[in-house]
């Protein structure tokens, strides 16, 4: 991964985050300080209403209700427009954030899956806050305190000064404790990452955490990161708390201060007058405090922006640089497989998974390897995918090197049943339709007929509308390895990759799965991944592994 980067860089990479929403933002800036500066307007007709004798009382009353009107409109138009933009720029970097996880997560072990739901769920919408109530509410703020100062030096310019002061007073506080914010929001959004992966791990796991009496100890783990992470929120609120009652003594200590000048430098006091500079500082210092205080989620932002954009810039194990994007289907060479004297170790590790391994597999045969556990049989078919890469050695499918594929190109040849299957809280019809979304129902139906599944689909309440639950766990093991293996009949690839595909399966069951893999093989490249007897000779040749470690 790469070195994290420092403030200013992350500030660059939100900036350029909402480089399609300009027009947007620069609409939402315009909105929300007409929005913010229209009190001044509605200060000066309220005073002037003091003067009951003034014969345009109506049309001053008029005047007021016109402009306070006007920002309500405005705070309406605030929240949409503001809103509407964030949301658009969080959804974009949502996707990117998806899209990265999906091109480095078959190769990456150092981030566990509650921390990527995290970061795509949780740091994500923080950048809501940021882009519709820090960024716009910052610039839009010195606009409205621009226009209010001038409100007050039209009034009395001895008051101006007063006003400066205090606002330089308000911001330099937070300002001094901007790099302690960062340091903390930082440090909460990973201790909140830490609580969300223990949390789903106990989900995920609950069964063997109760099979194995292990639910005091986890609990006790889960206690602990929930006990860290409260501490830590509770040092970041306590810091905003005293930012607040220090600058909240600071307005106080200027309104007074304002009074007491009027008085000392005119003699007298004069209601109109201080009503006016009463009403115009403290919609100033009022706007300026809103401001400054959801600036105290710069820490949140900037520690999502960390892990949001660490994510993005991950350097990736698997390099997408091939630029063939089909292979030629030659019917007289017909589809064949070619791994030349392959080498490949994970990284952190010195010793090699398997070394010089050569094998070939053509079409209208299958191949088994075979090897014991751990000897890199699966290995062999995640290289074949490219969810890891390769250094040493090549992999040929029809004579094209499988790294000058790109990588969804290779991914349209190659179908693979894995050891744990992962099916989606939805009906069968849908998880079959991940295969072949515009599969017929009468090919839904035959590709399960071939995986030996049609028997236990039509005991189920719906048949192929069943919901088959989160993971699939209204379904057996086995039953769940027949629908993986309908799904690959489905997609029809000139490649098939079955890895332990029959594990589940009563003996009877693997027979007819094996009797299923002889009608496929026609035209295609099959290869079996198998420790059980039967599957191994049924192959048409077998490749030992053992022999490359």
């Amino acid at each position: 991964m790469e070195e994290t980067k420092g403030r200013n860089y992350y500030v660059r990479q939100l900036m350029k985050s909402m480089s399609h929403y300009r027009f947007q933002f620069v609409m939402s800036i315009i909105v929300k300080a007409i929005s913010m500066s229209a009190p001044f307007l509605s200060f000066y007709f309220m005073a002037q209403l003091v003067d009951f004798d003034n014969g345009v009382f109506q049309i001053k009353a008029l005047l007021l209700f016109v402009t306070v009107l006007i920002g309500v409109i405005f705070s309406y138009l605030d929240t949409y427009v503001s809103h509407k933009m964030s949301f658009g720029i969080v959804r974009d970097l949502r996707d990117r954030c998806y899209e990265k996880i999906e091109r480095i997560i078959p190769s990456s072990n150092h981030r566990s899956l509650g921390d990527y739901e995290k970061i795509v769920n949780g740091d994500v919408d923080v950048f809501e806050w940021f882009y519709a109530h820090i960024l716009v509410e910052w610039i839009a703020t010195v606009i409205a305190i621009m226009l209010g100062l001038a409100a007050v030096f039209y009034v009395n310019r001895l008051s101006l000064v007063i006003c400066i002061i205090t606002i330089l007073l308000i911001t330099f506080l937070p300002c001094i404790k901007t790099k302690q914010a960062e340091e903390k929001g930082y440090e909460l959004r990973n201790y909140g990452g830490a609580l969300n992966a223990a949390i789903i791990d106990g989900i995920l796991g609950v069964k063997d955490i109760l099979t194995n009496n292990y639910k005091h100890e986890y609990m006790s783990g889960l206690m602990e990161k929930s006990r860290q992470f409260d501490k830590c929120r509770e040092k970041y609120n306590r810091s905003g708390m005293n930012e607040k009652r220090i600058t909240e003594l600071v307005i106080n200590l200027s309104a007074l201060a304002i009074v007491l000048q009027l008085v000392v430098t005119n003699g007298a006091f004069d209601l109109k007058t201080v009503l006016l500079l009463f009403l115009f500082s403290t919609n100033i210092y009022g706007t300026l405090q809103q401001t400054l205080r959801d600036g105290t989620n710069y820490g949140f932002v900037y520690g999502a922006a960390k892990r949001v954009y660490d994510l993005l810039n991950e350097e990736e194990v698997v390099k997408d640089n091939g630029n063939i994007v089909s292979i030629e289907d030659d019917r007289q060479k017909k589809w064949n497989l070619e791994v030349k004297n392959l080498s490949f170790k994970y990284p952190d590790t010195d010793k090699n998974v398997f070394q010089d391994l050569n094998f070939d597999a053509k079409a209208n045969e299958i191949v088994a390897l075979v090897a014991p556990s751990g000897s890199g049989k699966t290995t062999v078919a995640n290289l074949l995918e490219r969810f890891w890469d390769y250094e040493t050695g090549e992999i040929y499918i029809n004579s094209i090197e499988l790294r000058k594929l790109k990588i969804s190109a290779l991914r349209k040849y190659i179908s693979m049943v894995p050891q744990e299957i992962y099916l989606f809280n939805m009906s069968l019809a849908d998880n079959l339709r991940l295969a072949k979304p515009d599969a017929t129902r009468e090919e839904m139906i035959n590709a399960c007929k071939m995986a030996n599944a049609m028997g236990f689909i039509n005991e189920l309440p719906d048949g192929l509308d069943t919901v088959v639950g989160e993971r699939g766990t209204k379904l057996s093991g086995g039953q769940k390895q027949r629908i993986a293996i309908a799904q690959a009949i489905l997609r029809n690839t000139p490649i098939m990759i079955f890895d332990e595909a029959t594990s589940s399966l009563d003996v009877a069951k693997e027979i007819e799965i094996n009797d299923t893999l002889q009608k496929l093989k026609k035209d295609k490249v099959v290869l079996v991944i198998a420790h059980r007897k039967a599957t191994i000779e049924m192959a048409d040749r077998i490749v030992n592994l053992e022999r490359a470690v």
